[in-house]
């Protein structure tokens, strides 16, 4: 059986720069990429009140 090739690992520079050309939003977790599920509208909505609310106070 053959062994698993080794994963590039990516500076966090490199993953900044790289980020901003993509169309769907990662994680950087130590070196690696990680895609990030999107959330609902419903969720944005109520992470934004929440973030007014205590943006407020």
């Amino acid at each position: 059986m053959g062994q698993a090739a080794a994963k590039a690992l990516m500076s966090g520079a490199e993953f900044l720069d790289w980020e901003q050309a993509q169309t769907e939003r990662h994680e950087f977790v130590e070196g690696q990429i990680v895609a990030m599920a999107g959330a609902e509208a419903r969720h944005v909505v109520i992470a934004m009140n929440a973030a007014r609310r205590y943006d407020s106070t």
